[in-house]
């Protein structure tokens, strides 16, 4: 076989017509990433309702709501009307799963633990007014009672118990 003949093999390989072939399979490879990118949301989205209403369900008969933090010995205690507030702000929140492949960007420190009499019922960790059941996905809360009545309460109670020890030194 002469080089001409391959050269001219090589060139009927790479005509336009099949250049567009493999340019359409691109193009079709992109759109369909693109279609199925969003598709976690979609499937996760009942499963993060299921947990939510579980959680709303163990936490319904909660009487008292205690805010810690695992670096701190310094807790906030709500009883009555506040603690109510805090299981319904947590029972009607909304799951904020980030898009595939993202994380939350939130630390989640802060526990709100609630308890009825002496027995725990459950904990959620929060995060200003994002909450996750026990590490899974982010859930917000619309209202902002976690933010208003746990999460800036307790750093404020954290801090003024910091800068007091500094004093007593």
């Amino acid at each position: 076989m002469c080089w001409k003949c391959v050269r001219q093999a090589e060139q009927t390989v790479r005509s336009p017509k099949s250049r567009s072939m493999r340019l359409l399979g691109v193009l079709l490879c992109v759109v369909l990433w693109f279609l199925l990118l969003p598709v976690p949301r979609f499937v996760f989205a009942p499963y993060d309702a299921a947990r939510l209403k579980m959680l709303a369900r163990r936490i319904a008969d909660a009487d008292r709501v205690v805010g810690s933090q695992y670096d701190s010995k310094t807790t906030l205690t709500l009883t009555g009307s506040e603690a109510r507030i805090i299981v319904q702000a947590v029972s009607s929140a909304v799951s904020r799963r980030p898009p595939w492949g993202l994380a939350s960007s939130c630390s989640f420190i802060p526990r709100v633990t609630f308890y009825k009499g002496a027995k725990v019922l459950d904990y959620v960790s929060i995060c200003g007014s994002e909450f996750v059941i026990h590490g899974g996905q982010p859930y917000q809360d619309d209202t902002g009672a976690l933010d208003k009545l746990i999460a800036e309460p307790l750093d404020k109670a954290i801090y003024d118990s910091q800068s007091g020890a500094l004093q007593d030194e």
